[in-house]
């Protein structure tokens, strides 16, 4: 990989062109942050390299185009990125050296460039959170295999799921006690009210047959030994 500098901006056309280390980006507009991830990624696993934003396909350095704040913007999010570990080590382990570098470059002509210079460390190999190896074959990227791997937040998100799932099973088992509840306590009380009607109905019987005794069976009078 050869060394890029800021004197290399000033002529018309790039000394340098695309290769297995070397990647050309004439916007912003043009590279997606995904395709620039995966470009890091075979970068990383083959000796390390540069994307500069601003060339076209013919090598002509036209400049970025876009506002400063879009810039910045854009800038953050690939820095975002690649702090989120998008990038792992193939065997799991997250990466904590940094191996992004992002620079301005305006040439003498008032043209705006992003550099993006890659630097992997040596023994190791590197992958995508999602699994896919991708490496540089001249000047394209070659995914080499992709495996299902579960990232942290598919991880966490799996958890949720299943606390959800807890949740709202216990929440359908209170419901069910409760109308259950519920039905217990109407049937209460309808027995409560069949109950209330039976002593009624008894008392009332009860105070027809004493009416019905005193007047066919009255009691003998008291006789006195006067």
């Amino acid at each position: 990989m050869e060394e890029i500098i800021a004197e290399d901006f000033n002529d018309e056309k790039f000394k340098y062109s695309e290769s297995n280390w070397l990647e050309f980006k004439e916007s912003i507009n043009s590279c997606p942050k995904v395709k620039i991830i995966e470009t890091v990624c075979a970068f990383l696993n083959t000796g390390g390299g540069y994307i500069v934003i601003g060339i076209n396909d013919k090598e002509k350095l036209v400049g970025i185009k876009s506002k400063p704040k879009d810039i910045d913007l854009f800038k953050l999010s690939i820095d975002n990125h690649i702090s989120s570990n998008s990038i792992i080590y193939q065997n799991d382990e997250v990466i904590l050296e940094k191996y992004l570098l992002i620079t301005d470059i305006v040439n003498k002509n008032k043209l705006k460039f992003i550099l993006i210079k890659v630097t992997p460390q040596d023994n190791h190999n590197y992958k995508l959170m999602n699994g896919s190896i991708i490496h540089r074959l001249n000047a394209s990227n070659r995914k080499i295999k992709s495996t299902k791997l579960m990232t942290e937040s598919s991880f966490l998100s799996s958890i949720e799921i299943n606390q959800q799932n807890i949740i709202n099973k216990y929440n359908k088992l209170v419901q069910e006690l409760n109308s259950e509840i519920k039905d217990l306590k109407i049937k209460e009380q309808n027995y409560k009210k069949k109950i209330t009607l039976l002593n009624n109905s008894i008392e009332s019987y009860s105070e027809t047959f004493l009416k019905f005794a005193n007047v066919y069976f009255p009691f003998p009078k008291q006789f006195s030994m006067d």
